[in-house]
């Protein structure tokens, strides 16, 4: 989780459907990493990191009323990781987001190559 950021917004990490923990969203060398704020870290809020290599792609998860304590009533940024695995953030202009990290991602797929 270490290296040049590359880019960072602030998000919330939704964990459940009942929480979305504040912090901010980065790229950090090829990893997509959370950090939490201070207040969530006292809650015990973990750092959460996955290689972009590991994602298989970024979009707009729509609105679902059942998720409503975890941002559910807004369009969240989904990072797919495959095998069924999805993460959401809750993050302002969520397509905008998405456009940039999978900018992100083709460019540190270029350099391994």
């Amino acid at each position: 989780m270490t290296g040049e950021q590359r880019w960072g917004r602030g998000a919330s990490r939704v964990g459940s459907r009942f929480r979305a923990a504040g912090g901010t969203l980065l790229v950090l060398g090829d990893d997509v990493v959370f950090r939490p704020s201070p207040l969530e870290r006292r809650l015990k809020e973990p750092d959460w990191a996955l290689p972009l290599a590991e994602v298989t792609g970024f979009r707009v998860a729509g609105v679902r009323v059942l998720d409503a304590f975890a941002g559910g009533l807004r369009p969240r940024l989904a990072l797919d990781q495959g095998r069924g695995t999805t993460h959401l953030f809750v993050i302002a202009d969520p397509a905008s987001a998405a456009k940039e990290l999978l900018a992100l991602a083709a460019e540190s797929a270029v350099g391994r190559v």
